[in-house]
């Protein structure tokens, strides 16, 4: 009997588990899941605040970071539509929303885990929790594994599908990098990624708490580095929101100086934010600076930009206002600026950036170049994708192929 084991009960983990139980075309395999948690799937369960974007629609290369070319090919031989297909035969049916993301039509992440695990168990997938691989080695043709609960497993093929670092509390660890490095391989940099971004607090205390539309500008020196639109949230920390998770990247994976240009008013250039401004002024003459923007503006967001661009009291009078104070009030509603001075934890970010180069596994079977047997999948590689599905279909395709080739590597 010839066993295989799969170090992590991740999305990537599950999908390697049962493309190699599917694939394996005799009976002498026994898979084992060995999972750090208490239950498989803990991340999984919480994607998408509970909704589980499984994939998206669009996963071009320019969605993605890290060993992309590589990444791509893999992606491309399990693409989305092939993953919601495998979906589709263990239960889940799969909807499609206006931006390309792909939900379960539960809309319930619980109901995918369900329905992996349904699947692992009807193969005879053993699920081992609590359990730690803290050690690898490589004895000949078998791997020797040391388990946190005193077990030693000896297996003929590994699947290292142990996730990153983000959300310890999920199950991230650094264990996985550990144990890829005792059997030959090396390790970028790693940093959080989609991640909230800490910044200078003092002009935004006034706005905890509130959230707008806005376009938010990553700027590196003067230079452009990241630009995204949507819901914007204002922080004790700093800032939040869809927008601030895709343009943070940088920010985690390299030191540098960095500032975030806030546009409160997309839709309208400089010079039509100053028309509007001067017909309220004539419109609203007899008020005062703390109903000027209303109507306009969110109460506090208008006032807080009042009190930063003319230095002013909310009782200054709207009749005198001039062109100079118009001007300054346009260009901090098209630009207000906040030094960014890091990012929140690993707990809070969602995916790591950087890890294991693609180039050490062969790119049709995801097989270490320099360790036969060993096979790798996840978060755990050098890619990562934006907010949006990217990263769970990134560890569908390489979780499959990793899966696929483990079962022709032991037949």
């Amino acid at each position: 009997m010839k066993t295989a084991v799969i170090i992590g009960g991740g999305a990537s983990g599950l999908a390697a588990a049962i493309t190699l139980a599917e694939s394996y075309g005799r009976k002498d395999l026994k898979i084992i899941i060995a999972e750090r948690m208490d239950r498989l799937g803990k991340k999984l369960a919480a994607t998408g605040n509970g909704t589980c974007n499984i994939t998206n629609k669009y996963c071009t290369p320019e969605r993605y970071h890290g060993d992309v070319k590589a990444a791509q090919k893999i992606i491309e031989r399990y693409p989305p539509e092939a993953v919601t297909e495998r979906f589709l035969k263990i239960g889940v049916l799969c909807t499609l929303d206006k931006d390309g993301k792909m939900y379960p039509f539960s809309r319930q992440a619980s109901s995918v885990l369900d329905c992996l695990r349904a699947r692992a168990a009807a193969l005879g997938i053993a699920e081992k929790c609590k359990c730690e691989v803290t050690a690898v080695k490589k004895k000949g043709d078998k791997f020797l594994l040391d388990c946190s609960d005193g077990e030693k497993i000896t297996a003929d093929a590994v699947i290292l599908a142990a996730g990153g670092k983000t959300a310890p509390s999920l199950g991230g660890s650094d264990s996985g990098y550990t144990i890829a490095a005792v059997l030959g391989h090396t390790v970028t940099a790693l940093s959080p990624a989609i991640v909230q971004l800490k910044t200078e607090t003092g002009k935004i205390k006034p706005l905890k708490g509130v959230k707008t539309d806005t376009k938010i500008t990553l700027l590196s020196n003067d230079s452009v580095i990241a630009e995204q639109t949507g819901e914007l949230l204002f922080t004790e920390y700093g800032i939040s929101g869809p927008p601030v998770l895709q343009i943070s990247r940088p920010v985690g994976a390299k030191k540098g100086s960095y500032r975030v240009k806030i546009d409160f008013m997309p839709e309208f250039s400089e010079n039509q934010v100053r028309d509007i401004l001067k017909r309220r002024k004539n419109d609203l003459y007899t008020g005062t600076l703390e109903s000027f923007f209303t109507g306009m503006l969110s109460k506090r967001i208008g006032q807080t930009l009042a009190k930063i661009a003319l230095s002013r009291q909310l009782s200054f009078k709207i009749s005198e206002l001039i062109d100079n104070d118009l001007d300054l009030l346009a260009k901090t509603i098209k630009g207000f600026e906040l030094p960014v001075t890091g990012t929140l934890s690993w707990q809070n970010a969602q995916v790591t950036a950087g890890g294991i180069p693609l180039d050490q596994f062969d790119n049709q079977t995801l097989m270490s170049k320099r360790c036969a047997g060993l096979f790798a999948a996840g978060e755990i590689l050098n890619v990562d994708g934006d907010c949006g599905g990217f990263n769970l279909q990134w560890a569908w395709s390489s979780g499959i192929t990793a899966g696929a080739g483990a079962a022709a590597y032991l037949e």
